[in-house]
C-alpha cells in the first residue's frame, strides 16, 4: 500500500515514517525544499516536493497513494492568523489536490497539535472530517481567560 505523510520531517511525523516503513507500507513524504531532512536521511522512501500553502504543488503527491496521514501544520505561532493561514487553508488545498488527482484514496487521516503560546490571544484548532466526497472543516476557537 502506497501512503503520503505530510510533516514527515518533525518529530511525530517522522516517527510515523519509520513506523509505516517497518510495517511494509511504501512511504512518500511530502517536503518543502528548504525542509530538514535530517530523521528522513537513509530511509527507503519517495520525497515529493511540494508545500500545502501551495495548492498547485500538490497533485504530485497525492497521486497513486491509497492512504495519507496529514500531520504538517504550524503547532506553536506568534500570529493567530498563521494557524488559520497553515493549518486550516494548507488542509484544505490538500483535500482538494487529493479529490481533483485521486480517485483511488482510501483514507484521510488527519493529525493536529496545537500549543498555546499566548494566554491572552484566541488559539486555534482545526478539525478535518473526510466521509467519500464530502469534506468538512470545523473551526473552533479556544480562548483561555486568566
Amino acid at each position: 500500500m502506497r501512503v503520503l505523510v505530510t510533516g514527515g520531517t518533525g518529530f511525530i511525523g517522522s516517527h510515523l515514517v519509520e513506523s509505516l516503513i517497518e510495517r511494509g507500507f511504501h512511504v512518500r513524504c511530502l517536503v518543502r525544499k528548504t525542509s530538514d531532512l535530517k530523521w528522513l536521511r537513509d530511509l527507503p522512501i519517495e520525497l515529493a516536493h511540494g508545500d500545502c500553502i501551495d495548492k498547485d504543488s500538490l497533485g504530485g503527491a497525492v497521486k497513486g497513494v491509497d492512504l495519507v496521514f496529514h500531520v504538517a501544520g504550524v503547532t506553536k505561532a506568534i500570529r493567530e492568523k498563521t494557524y488559520f493561514e497553515i493549518n486550516a487553508f494548507g488542509t484544505e488545498n490538500l483535500i482538494h489536490a487529493w479529490l481533483e488527482q485521486n480517485t483511488r484514496l482510501q483514507k484521510f487521516l488527519y493529525l493536529k497539535i496545537v500549543r498555546y503560546q499566548n494566554h491572552k490571544k484566541a488559539s486555534y484548532h482545526f478539525v478535518t472530517r473526510a466521509v467519500g466526497t464530502s469534506i468538512s472543516l470545523v473551526y473552533c476557537m479556544y480562548k483561555k481567560e486568566l
